[in-house]
């Protein structure tokens, strides 16, 4: 038979491991309200990949948290939405107020190079990704197997081509886990 001083005891230990439930159940909640990929110190102005306010962190590839699937290097290039240069955290490459943005500089400027007689798979990766920064042979035999087309093969900047070179390459640049989905490929084409 319980005592007195043994059902306090009881019921004080189940009121404290209570409390203590509640105040985890809290914690939860509240990480479930902010988005735990996005960078506190970002503008707010400023739209992810996922759509939501900031940049995200450094836990995603660097053309994703920049908003920047191709992986721009900074230029003296007025592209809208881009941030300016004073405040650009990254140093080397662009960053965009939206992904949307970011893609479309990557079209606009994909587009510009075939334009100029960058038209082929050869020619244009072998501008956009030199060799003395990447492995460019690894690169167009990538956005070939993906895109289908001969690396040799004439390219002439049309809506599809664009949309099939931007995805193959957006997927170099950053991986499986960030494809360009065809809402943000339109939303981003709608801007040029």
């Amino acid at each position: 038979m319980m005592t007195t001083k043994s059902k306090h005891i009881v019921a004080a230990s189940l009121i404290t491991g209570s409390i203590i439930l509640a105040i985890l159940a809290v914690r939860t909640a509240n990480k479930r309200k902010s988005f735990p990929y996005v960078s506190r110190e970002s503008d707010p102005v400023v739209r992810n990949y996922f759509g939501l306010p900031g940049f995200l962190n450094a836990s995603h590839p660097r053309g994703i948290r920049n908003n920047n699937p191709g992986n721009l290097r900074i230029t003296t290039s007025a592209w809208k939405g881009k941030i300016p240069v004073e405040k650009n955290s990254d140093g080397a490459f662009e960053q965009f107020v939206s992904f949307e943005h970011g893609l479309r500089a990557m079209i606009r400027q994909l587009k510009n190079d075939i334009d100029r007689g960058y038209n082929t798979l050869t020619k244009l990766i072998g501008k956009y990704a030199p060799s003395s920064e990447n492995n460019t042979s690894g690169y167009i035999a990538f956005v070939s197997g993906q895109t289908g087309i001969h690396k040799d093969a004439g390219l002439i900047s049309t809506k599809a081509l664009l949309k099939n070179l931007v995805r193959a390459m957006a997927l170099m640049e950053n991986g499986p886990a960030y494809p360009v989905s065809d809402r943000q490929f339109e939303q981003a084409y709608s801007m040029l």
